[in-house]
């Protein structure tokens, strides 16, 4: 049996902002609103995790979860206007479809009824 790699981000030490960053990504999709920019993803868990969610983590966090195949990425060909903007390459994340999946399964099991059948 191989290991479901897009389930990884439920099982990791910071589930918590995996859960966080998929959750935001999975309601853009389900409202058609598509990707997410760094900055976006920065501002949001500023406001909704962390203020000292900063650089550091949220590049950590989105290229695991591209590694997993839960996001894809794609680099924005724009004209740069300062070595800064070279430096910093633009980048646009799209939720995947195992990455919807995964969010489906979850949305079920946290709310479904809690109901057990005895015998």
């Amino acid at each position: 049996m191989k290991k479901i790699m897009p389930a990884n981000y439920l099982t990791v030490e910071n589930f918590e902002r995996y859960r966080r960053i998929m959750g935001r990504f999975y309601q853009r999709h389900r409202q058609m609103q598509g990707s997410l920019y760094r900055p976006e993803v920065i501002e949001m868990m500023q406001q909704d995790y962390s203020e000292d969610y900063g650089a550091l983590e949220v590049d950590q966090d989105l290229e695991n979860l591209v590694s997993w195949g839960n996001l894809e990425k794609q680099q924005e060909m724009i004209q740069p206007r300062s070595i800064e903007e070279w430096r910093n390459k633009n980048f646009r994340y799209q939720i995947t479809e195992a990455g919807v999946l995964v969010e489906e399964m979850v949305y079920q099991i946290t709310h479904s009824k809690q109901v057990s059948k005895g015998r």
